[in-house]
């Protein structure tokens, strides 16, 4: 049982919205919600005409084990706390507040996609057995949780000294987007020749001075993405990278330029043929190159769950969770037992 950043109350309780079928239905009458009947203070729930007390909640937890299942989050809770006061995390009760009235609103919107008609916040309380405690206790967790991961992050982020900021220029010599059936040898030796011969050609107006690297990387670099947004249209620019993370023939290159501004010559990659430049060395970094490096670092390990996860599992795996086999949930008050009377005598 695992918290994970932006936990929805709604979606927990409610699941996604079902998808709409293709025909759309008669809408029926909306019939009027019944009324909430006033229970006794020591009843849970009432199912059909019995009533569940919170004696007996108390008795099933214990006999099926739910405790363990609570204990878990506890251990959590107690985990990410820890973690929020090393490093001087805190949230206030005025952004708990705010946070769980607008929760309130998804929790009654994903509710009216469910059942088909118009419901309060408190009547599905009492239909789903929502309580404002449970939703302040996951909220103010869940947000305590991300906040102390993101200043966690913060204190991740690695240095730029080893790091290299290059650009590229990509003719590439395999569909990119991986659709294309294979090629026959013959076919991608005659697609290799050609790329080859582009490289040369555009190298060759880079040194005469006909076309900078730069523009020469959005009109002819491969390197476009899938969205328009790769390097090609950042003039062939690549983030600060460090070694081992990139193909091994581009990284033998890229390393191999002495001083900013050098250019490689063509260079074969498993995608195709490459121009490389030096753009910057991580030891030369601006403190532009410095702040946006640190936001995209967190940015990208925001974006992966299982970081989140794994950072989570961390700090739990560094307590210990003892539990106590002879607790008992509920105590069992001893039978009274008459004491024995004792007959009087006369002398």
């Amino acid at each position: 049982m695992v918290l994970t950043p932006g936990l929805i109350m709604a979606a927990l309780l409610f699941g996604p919205p079902a998808k709409p079928t293709t025909a759309i239905p008669a809408k029926p009458p909306v019939a009027k919600p019944a009324a909430t009947p006033k229970l006794p203070a020591n009843v849970v729930a009432r199912a059909g005409a019995k009533d569940i007390t919170r004696d007996e909640l108390m008795d099933a937890l214990a006999a099926v084990g739910v405790r363990s299942a609570v204990m878990e989050w506890l251990n959590q809770k107690i985990a990410i706390e820890r973690e929020a006061k090393r490093l001087g995390v805190t949230v206030s009760d005025v952004d708990v507040r705010k946070k769980l009235e607008d929760e309130k609103g998804k929790v009654v919107r994903n509710a009216m996609q469910q059942i088909g008609e118009p419901i309060t916040f408190d009547q599905v309380r009492q239909r789903f057995g929502v309580t404002l405690g449970e939703m302040e206790w996951r909220i103010r967790l869940n947000m305590l949780a991300t906040k102390t991961y993101d200043k966690y992050l913060e204190t991740q982020v690695p240095t730029l000294k080893g790091k290299r900021k290059l650009a590229h220029i990509l003719i590439a010599t395999i569909p990119l987007d991986g659709g294309a059936p294979p090629m026959t040898p013959e076919e991608a030796k005659t697609r290799d020749e050609a790329a080859k011969a582009k490289i040369d050609a555009v190298l060759a107006d880079i040194k005469a001075g006909k076309i900078t690297f730069e523009k020469a990387a959005v009109q002819y670099s491969d390197d476009k993405g899938p969205d328009g947004r790769g390097s090609a249209s950042q003039g062939g620019g690549m983030p600060f990278t460090g070694r081992g993370t990139l193909d091994p023939a581009f990284e033998v290159a890229g390393w191999a330029l002495a001083k900013a501004g050098d250019v490689s010559a063509p260079i074969k990659s498993q995608f195709g043929w490459h121009l490389i430049k030096l753009v910057r060395k991580g030891e030369e970094a601006t403190p532009a190159d410095i702040a946006t490096y640190r936001k995209d670092y967190i940015a990208l390990s925001k974006s992966n769950p299982r970081q989140f996860t794994e950072w989570l599992n961390n700090l739990i795996r560094q307590q210990s969770l003892v539990f106590n086999t002879s607790f008992q949930l509920i105590e069992k008050k001893p039978v009274a037992t008459a004491k024995p009377q004792v007959k009087k005598t006369t002398p």
